[in-house]
């Protein structure tokens, strides 16, 4: 299968990935069923090896409060007694929301982050994690009066 550079040396910089991209979208459809097989061994293949029940499993025994407060807060937003907002609470984003818990014992106070800003709390620069925690206190000290 040629690469991106295979074309720029046939077609130039400019006219390079358009055609690679023609030919890839043809590859794929006269490949179609090669390649769904070929996905279909690939993830049965992956998931006997990390098999997402078993880490799922040792996961949730490893941290209890985590996942039951995960439950608590899918649960509330299943009968509707908590809503989802449509907006990240941290940027304008509105695709993939997940709640941050600053503190598990208390399941609905959540901040609701994107994942990018989600990523960010826990992996990020200090920055974003003070604009977060700030925000989950102003809601925990309007939660408790």
């Amino acid at each position: 299968m040629p690469n991106i550079s295979t074309f720029i040396k046939r077609f130039g910089e400019e006219k390079a990935k358009s055609e690679f991209n023609k030919w890839y979208q043809e590859y794929r459809t006269r490949n179609l069923e090669k390649n769904r097989e070929y996905n279909r061994e690939y993830n049965k293949n992956w998931r006997a090896m990390f098999g997402p029940e078993e880490y799922q499993r040792e996961w949730r025994a490893k941290n209890p409060e985590k996942y039951q407060a995960q439950r608590k807060l899918q649960w509330a937003i299943k009968k509707g007694k908590i809503k989802k907002p449509k907006f990240c609470e941290n940027c304008p984003r509105s695709v993939g929301l997940v709640g941050h818990h600053s503190d598990y014992s208390l399941p609905f106070l959540v901040v609701w982050l994107c994942h990018a800003c989600h990523r960010a709390v826990h992996y990020g620069n200090n920055k974003n994690r003070w604009i977060i925690e700030k925000e989950g206190n102003k809601k925990w000290q309007e939660f408790r009066n």
